[in-house]
């Protein structure tokens, strides 16, 4: 116990204070707001995007044979794969929410300056260029760019506002009218200033800002974080925070612009029926959170076969939010935190876990995965696997399920003989 109390010591006086400001940063909070501010969109064609690509060939030549599956690629493109103009407009909502501004005026501002920075010329096949939008710098080539420009711009409107630099208008203007007309000024400087940004970098060798950012951003941080491996050290590191009492979303919230990428180019990918370069990245990532952070669902599961009666009532009580991914009455109740016997568990899951799912990738299970299907965070880890890729990428989660329960059971039944013992000395006392 001594060395368990020097690791937490020195994470308490190190970690924790790191951890909480990054919990507390307005940039990361806007940035995981505006991502599920984007949900009403995704969550929205989920049915028509499983419908339109589920994996019966009978179903799909009818689709094709009919025009309707022509027609169900156009709807999921201007849904998730336009995920960067939502963005633009939830990620600036939400960080002027947060800083006490009116969001709406900051979202439209954001909008506007992403359409601005956008090269507003094409070219064909064939090399001729003319007027229009290319349309991947809407979705993840985008992305970035998006996030970045909703922050920058978000920021400005909120430091210009609290310094008062807006229009004085009369009090007997209604409220709409006022609130729209006073950040005139404002609005001003901050498209003037991503004006005179996309002309000056017009002149350089990148052409454009989404150029700029694709080379010296996107591609550097997604070459170090976008692999399963990357992965298993973000949620190693978690785990262990959550053992100690710190929790997770302080560490993996720093790693939700690489996740929010590696889904957009797997979306990109899939539309344009191209090679999915980061579907292990994203399973992996998926299958850290099964039950929750440390894939709880597993501990829930043996508890059912406790003989202990507190731990027997536990699984009870926990086994319905775990299958839901809701973890916090077994971090506490069990409890998981600060306790030696199940520290390996939680510490291991996330290399074991990666690992299977990169060799069972390998092996084909994942070979129908649809990238367009989205869910909410609550939804069962099951039902994932079966809206995104059938009955093998079902196999893949349920594989992973057994995985995790044949780690957790035997330092289960450490506690659950422990806490026996202690139950029967009791009543014979």
């Amino acid at each position: 116990m001594k060395v368990m109390d020097r690791i937490a010591a020195f994470l308490q006086k190190y970690l924790a204070p790191i951890a909480e400001k990054m919990g507390q940063n307005t940039v990361l909070r806007s940035i995981g707001a505006g991502a599920m501010g984007t949900m009403p969109v995704t969550l929205g064609v989920m049915v028509i995007a499983i419908i339109s690509k589920f994996p019966y060939q009978p179903w799909l030549t009818f689709l094709n044979d009919s025009g309707l599956a022509a027609h169900c690629t156009q709807l999921l493109q201007v849904t998730s794969g336009l995920m960067a103009i939502y963005f633009s407009v939830t990620v600036a909502y939400n960080y002027a929410k947060l800083s006490g501004q009116n969001p709406i005026n900051a979202a439209v501002i954001s909008m506007a300056s992403f359409l601005i920075l956008m090269p507003q010329t094409v070219a064909n096949k064939d090399g001729v260029v003319m007027s229009g939008f290319k349309i991947s710098n809407f979705g993840a080539d985008g992305l970035f760019v998006a996030m970045i420009t909703a922050v920058v711009s978000a920021a400005i409107y909120v430091a210009l506002m609290k310094k008062n630099i807006k229009l004085s208008l009369p009090d007997s203007l209604p409220p709409m009218v006022s609130d729209s007309l006073s950040p005139v000024i404002i609005s001003t400087t901050i498209l003037t200033l991503f004006f005179v940004l996309k002309v000056g970098i017009s002149y350089t060798s990148y052409g454009d800002v989404f150029t700029f950012v694709a080379k010296t951003i996107s591609a550097p941080i997604m070459n170090v974080g976008a692999n399963p491996w990357a992965v298993i050290i973000v949620y190693t590191l978690a785990n262990i925070c959550w053992f100690f009492g710190i929790h997770p979303t302080a560490i993996t919230s720093a790693f939700l612009p690489v996740m929010i990428m590696t889904g957009q180019e797997n979306v990109a990918a899939y539309l344009a029926g191209e090679p999915m370069q980061y579907v292990a990245t994203k399973l992996t990532i998926d299958n850290m959170l099964v039950g929750g952070a440390g894939c709880t669902l597993a501990l829930a599961a043996a508890m059912l076969m406790a003989k202990s009666s507190r731990y027997k009532s536990l699984g009870r009580l926990s086994i319905l939010p775990s299958v839901f991914n809701i973890n916090e009455p077994l971090i506490f109740g069990t409890p998981i935190i600060l306790n030696p016997v199940l520290f390996v568990p939680m510490a291991v899951i996330p290399l074991i876990n990666g690992l299977s799912v990169m060799g069972l990738c390998k092996l084909g299970l994942a070979a129908a995965y649809n990238p367009t299907v989205s869910t909410a965070a609550a939804t069962p880890k099951f039902f994932n696997g079966l809206f995104m890729g059938g009955i093998p990428l079902l196999l893949l989660y349920l594989i992973i399920m057994v995985i995790d329960f044949v780690i957790w059971y035997p330092f289960f039944k450490v506690a659950d003989n422990a806490a026996l013992k202690e139950e029967l000395e009791g009543e014979n006392a």
